[in-house]
């Protein structure tokens, strides 16, 4: 696909994502990310797979035979020696905090311009290093389970060199679709760290309400859609379907009630704390920072 085709369907993805994404005040800004984290993925998935056809094809050439023979003495393990969670781990470790950081202090900015966001709490970055490693991990191994499926399927069909690498090329797991759903999903997960850190240090902020977004045609989770409207207070998790969870795409949560989730959090204030001056709101806050662990 030439760059004119793959620019006209991002910019039709685009609208409809921030369709999809309408009740979110940040939305133009969230898209941009998405479409960075797409684009790095989409290359180190790109240059993954090249990575494996690579492999395959030298170990072939060496050992000069059938491509069962090549599979038998060795080509799992050089395949196996491919890591794509240490590439990939680098950019998620930057991505997470400037993600949620940034978007911290958009929607501090927006409850109450007075008190402005300074710092993720440490435990938080902390957290998204952890998560970030996870993330990189199962990336990786999800890529190489699908190129061992891929490779010994087509050993028990008796598939030729150039059938395999064909097919590997032309695989979902290699694709710029599968970098445009993780970047969507990760970058709204990077949005929700930030959003509960900002509720934790905004002042006036006392709890939130689950707001599910996006429409019917999109196959909602009807657990996702009956928990809209839904309150806690700050600090208490969410029910999601029987699953305890701070916010949606909490990474808690198992992947079928975080991926593709579009919802978000509508922040509940109290109106005495928006009221007091602006030094005795930073005091409220102050008294957050100096319990960050």
């Amino acid at each position: 696909m030439c760059r004119t085709d793959w620019d006209f369907l991002l910019k039709a993805d685009d609208d409809e994502l921030k369709q999809l994404l309408r009740d979110y005040p940040e939305v133009e800004r969230i898209v941009a990310r998405i479409n960075g984290l797409e684009a790095t993925l989409a290359r180190l998935l790109r240059n993954l797979g090249r990575d494996y056809i690579k492999v395959i094809t030298t170990f072939y050439d060496e050992v000069g035979g059938a491509f069962n023979i090549a599979w038998n003495i060795g080509l799992q393990g050089q395949l196996a020696a491919i890591l794509a969670s240490e590439r990939l781990l680098a950019d998620m470790k930057a991505f997470f905090p400037k993600v949620s950081a940034e978007m911290a202090e958009l929607i501090m900015s927006r409850i109450d311009k007075t008190v402005a966001f300074s710092y993720l709490n440490p435990q938080t970055v902390r957290f998204l290093e952890s998560y970030s490693e996870t993330l990189s991990g199962y990336i990786g191994q999800n890529s190489a389970d699908k190129v061992l499926d891929v490779l010994t399927r087509g050993v028990q069909a008796g598939k030729s060199i150039d059938e395999l690498t064909r097919e590997l090329k032309e695989h979902d797991v290699f694709s710029r679709a599968r970098a445009r759903r993780i970047a969507i999903t990760e970058t709204l997960t990077a949005y929700s760290v930030g959003e509960d850190e900002a509720y934790r240090q905004s002042p006036s902020v006392i709890g939130t309400r689950w707001q599910h977004t996006g429409a019917r045609k999109n196959k909602p989770r009807e657990a996702h859609v009956a928990m809209s409207g839904q309150y806690r207070a700050i600090g208490e998790p969410f029910d999601v379907n029987g699953y305890p969870a701070m916010y949606p795409r909490d990474p808690v949560l198992p992947a079928k009630e975080r991926i593709n989730c579009h919802c978000t959090r509508i922040p509940v204030v109290d109106e005495r704390i928006i009221g007091l001056d602006e030094d005795e709101r930073q005091a409220i806050r102050d008294n957050v920072l100096s319990n960050f662990e």
